[in-house]
């Protein structure tokens, strides 16, 4: 097929065709086009079988002759540069997905001083949240090729600049583009339907036109409005895969089924062909609209909020499914499936994950409060106290509480913003004081529900009836102080004690190492003992001589292995002994021989 492919094409070129002379001859390493010019153009093995397949797979002639014409017009007539006039560009601009290690890749292979623009799904500038980029293409493949091979030029700085053009601006034509492309192939007599639904309720796209993933993640509504055919209701929020440019897969959260499936796809499919994409699978979620923030990627999903894609983990308390990663996952998933029992859930879930940002919220926010507080601000500490209480109570409604074992910062949290409301009365007068002292009981007693041990809490509610004229209720909650604070001081004495102990072993179990390992150290320092004496040569005298009530010789490291060399006795300068031992000692005499220095 390759070679009709090639035949075609330079029967085209021989003929003018379109305008454009030239030729093209297979090579070592692909085919080269020539133009008139002599000037030559080596397109790779693989793009050009891509081409030749598409070719032969065709439907039409008019298909095999717009392809022909394509590679005459991009190989041969110059179509695969970039236009440097904005007008001649931007009717073949595109925004085209691109893995990040692809982008990396590409960048460095370019010159110093040209770059290659991307952002993240939603304009990000450099953002980690996603696995692909944002890119800009011309494209010179003709829309009705199905599913083409990629024949597009990426868009680089030095082309921007050309066209005296932000890249914002830029992208913002190119989805203009896709917006129109996507209706005049929707509008063409052979295509049917958007989405083509498995029995599962897993939806694959059915555009096939190269840029399926790309408008899927681009246009996100055209995922929101998916329906399966046979009525079903689907539960959940949307979750889609980006797989191939070509192809997206989309399912929801709560369908077991339809996720299994889409991970049997993505994983044990398609990734082993070398064709992936992104095997990541992303929700769609609507957020808040941020002020100010305008960006053709930011696509309206209602009044005040707009739609994000996020990394899909399964919130696994409200009834979400994981998306399997491998054959042994989809196995397992199928088998309980099957057997209606309870579904695993396959690695981090974003019950954890949401758990795991509330509580990073909920530290960071009291501690920006404590240090507004000690720098005198007391509104600013008290918002922030809020912040912290509103993210432990979203926590608590979701029966993920922050602390479900400890209710210490919780209540010292409550505890603080009675002080700031405390804090605030103290600096005003009449009816606004009673007012702020009222608020700050209510922080107050709050504190004291959440953990009724907490002296502060009780401490300040009493402070707060003082200062309200309420007295007895004021010597209640000091009762509780009291009683709340020795509870405290006699938990602090026993665990000043522990501390104490513990560290005492410590420090014994250090000192009976050293000493064991000074003696392991004597041990080692001796000299090995010498042969023993027959005994017809033993000398009974001096063989074995105690000191000191029974102490050995042996033990001092002096062995008589051979009589003494000379008069003057044994040599004992290894004992730093400095003078000797004499023939006839005696160990019991006045007068021994034996003297240190």
């Amino acid at each position: 097929m390759a070679e009709a492919f090639v035949n075609a094409i330079s029967q085209a070129l021989t003929t003018n065709a379109y305008g454009i002379s030239g030729a093209c001859t297979p090579a070592d390493g692909g085919v080269v086009f020539t133009n008139a010019k002599k000037q030559a153009r080596l397109v790779p093995a693989p793009e050009f079988a891509r081409l030749a397949a598409a070719y032969g797979n065709a439907a039409t002639e008019p298909q095999k002759n717009g392809l022909v014409e394509c590679a005459c017009r991009a190989y041969v007539g110059g179509a695969a540069d970039v236009p440097g006039n904005w007008n001649d560009a931007k009717s073949r601009l595109l925004p085209q997905l691109w893995t990040l290690s692809k982008i990396r890749q590409k960048q460095s292979t370019l010159p110093p001083g040209v770059i290659l623009p991307y952002c993240g799904l939603h304009g990000e500038d450099d953002s980690t949240l996603y696995d692909v980029g944002v890119v800009l293409v011309c494209d010179f493949a003709p829309e009705d090729a199905n599913n083409a091979p990629s024949l597009e030029t990426v868009v680089l700085s030095k082309d921007v600049r050309n066209w005296s053009i932000s890249w914002t601006d830029a992208l913002r034509s190119a989805l203009d583009n896709l917006r129109q492309r996507t209706r005049r192939l929707e509008a063409s007599s052979g295509f049917q339907k958007r989405w083509e639904h498995h029995p599962s309720g897993c939806g694959s796209t059915l555009w096939r036109d190269r840029y399926d993933a790309a408008r899927c993640a681009l246009l996100p509504s055209v995922v929101a409005r998916r329906k399966r055919e046979d009525g079903q209701p689907e539960p959940g929020a949307h979750v889609c895969v980006f797989a191939a440019r070509g192809l997206a897969l989309g399912s929801t959260s709560k369908n077991a089924l339809g996720l299994c499936y889409l991970g049997d796809i993505v994983h044990t499919k398609i990734k082993p062909t070398g064709d992936m994409l992104s095997s990541q699978a992303y929700r769609l979620v609507k957020v808040k609209t941020a002020p100010g923030r305008k960006h053709p990627l930011v696509q309206k999903a209602g009044e005040g909020v707009t739609w994000k894609w996020l990394p899909y983990a399964p919130a696994a308390l409200s009834g979400e499914f994981s998306l399997p990663t491998s054959q042994d996952e989809v196995e397992a998933l199928l088998e309980c499936i099957e057997h209606g029992r309870p579904c695993p859930v396959f690695g981090p879930t974003e019950d954890e994950r949401r758990f795991e940002v509330r509580k990073s919220t909920f530290d960071g926010s009291k501690a920006q409060g404590n240090a507004s507080f000690q720098g005198g601000d007391w509104k600013g500490a008290l918002q922030s106290y809020d912040r912290a209480c509103k993210v432990a109570a979203e926590a608590a409604s979701d029966r993920m509480p922050l602390y479900p074992d400890e209710p210490r910062p919780l209540a010292a949290v409550h505890a603080n913003a009675a002080l700031c409301f405390m804090k605030l009365a103290e600096e005003s007068e009449g009816k606004q004081r009673e007012v702020l002292y009222a608020q700050a009981l209510k922080r107050a007693m709050s504190s004291a529900e959440a953990d009724g041990t907490y002296a502060k809490a009780h401490d300040r509610c009493s402070k707060c009836f003082e200062a309200l004229g309420e007295m007895e209720a004021s010597k209640e909650s000091r009762k509780l102080y009291e009683a709340c604070k020795a509870s405290d001081d006699a938990v602090k004495n026993d665990a000043r004690r522990a501390a104490l102990a513990a560290r005492q072993a410590k420090v014994d179990a250090i000192a009976r190492r050293k000493a064991a390992m000074l003696r392991t150290d004597d041990k080692r320092s001796k000299p090995p003992p010498p042969p023993p004496v027959p005994k017809e040569n033993a000398n009974p005298a001096s063989t074995f001589i105690t000191l000191d009530g029974g102490a050995a010789m042996q033990d001092l490291g002096i062995f008589d292995a051979a009589p003494p060399a000379a008069p003057g006795g044994l040599d004992l300068d290894g004992l730093g002994l400095s003078s000797g031992l004499s023939s006839n000692f005696s160990p019991f005499g006045a007068t021994s021989g034996l003297s240190m220095d």
